[in-house]
């Protein structure tokens, strides 16, 4: 069944060197400065201001060198154009793109991302990248056909890299709204995402770690592993998943602990094939069933 986040290198190097009992004085190591992007919804007393608007912040993402940091002040963010960037035999259109670099990316308060009724779109592609992104806030991304070469109406799209994702939010997202594929590792914490068709979808190799985490809401599964991905959960709530809330399949696997798993439907928690979920310190609560087995897979209650 297939359903559709270094620190400032600070070489705190104290070099001593005896030489006759002499000590000698501290070498200086020149530490490169991180370089800082503001973005702008629209020109500003208040902040200043380096790009502008939402054809500012796709910029900023293109331009900034690797170690940068983009800080992007509030406003509603909404997609003025799209890239396609081809994966495997479908291609993910996507408003904003990072690539091939380090990144910081911090939203303000009031910073949002949103879609323009013109023409369907992902919120944001990350492809091979290194990006701490904090804040981060997605709202309403539409598909334009339900099946066709594209990967649009996604929230946050990550093919392999490392994304440490914080403090975000994706509603209303008619896809999925946080992806991993390939190698991709998602390190999440507070993450709400609610009122969307899937809460996370992992495929291939991926990888993610997710604490103090809220997915509510959900019209298909609030977490869908596939293939050989691997999910370590605590400390999270998933509720009103319609279409399982934790969900495995192929030889992926959940281990969850602390979670309170609550009103899905049909199960809490699914295994099939040579899949696997690991539960402890669970509570379960008003599931239509707590837990299934399908082929060979297997869900653990501790």
């Amino acid at each position: 069944m297939k359903r559709f986040f270094t620190a400032a290198l600070g070489v705190s190097c104290l070099a001593l060197t005896a030489c006759n009992d002499e000590v000698k004085a501290p070498v200086e190591v020149a530490q490169k400065e991180t370089t800082s992007i503001n973005v702008c919804v629209e020109e500003s007393e208040e902040f200043t201001c380096d790009k502008i608007g939402s054809s500012g912040l796709q910029s900023a993402l293109v331009e900034a060198e690797s170690g940068s940091m983009i800080l992007v002040h509030p406003g509603d963010y909404i997609a003025s154009s799209f890239s396609d960037t081809p994966f495997q035999d479908i291609e993910v259109r996507a408003f904003l793109k990072a690539e091939d670099k380090a990144l910081t990316i911090v939203f303000e308060d009031g910073a949002v991302i949103k879609p323009n009724d013109e023409f369907a779109s992902s919120a944001m592609l990350a492809v091979n990248a290194d990006l701490t992104i904090d804040g981060l806030t997605i709202e309403g991304f539409r598909y334009g056909e339900a099946e066709d070469d594209y990967y649009d109406g996604h929230g946050l799209f990550v093919i392999g890299g490392e994304v440490n994702l914080q403090n975000a939010s994706m509603r209303d997202i008619e896809k999925m709204s946080l992806t991993g594929r390939n190698d991709a590792v998602l390190n999440v914490q507070n993450l709400s995402i609610s009122d969307s068709h899937m809460g996370v979808w992992l495929e291939e190799e991926a990888r993610m770690v997710m604490s103090d985490s809220k997915i509510v809401g959900i019209e298909s599964a609030g977490i869908a592993a596939y293939d050989t991905s691997v999910v370590t959960v605590t400390d999270s709530l998933f509720e009103r998943a319609e279409d399982d809330a934790l969900y495995t399949e192929n030889e992926a696997k959940i281990t969850a602990s602390n979670v309170v798993l609550r009103n899905n439907s049909p199960y809490a928690a699914r295994a099939a094939d040579a899949s696997s979920i690991i539960l402890s310190e669970v509570m379960f609560e008003d599931n239509e069933a707590d837990t299934g087995e399908e082929g060979e897979g297997t869900v653990q209650v501790n």
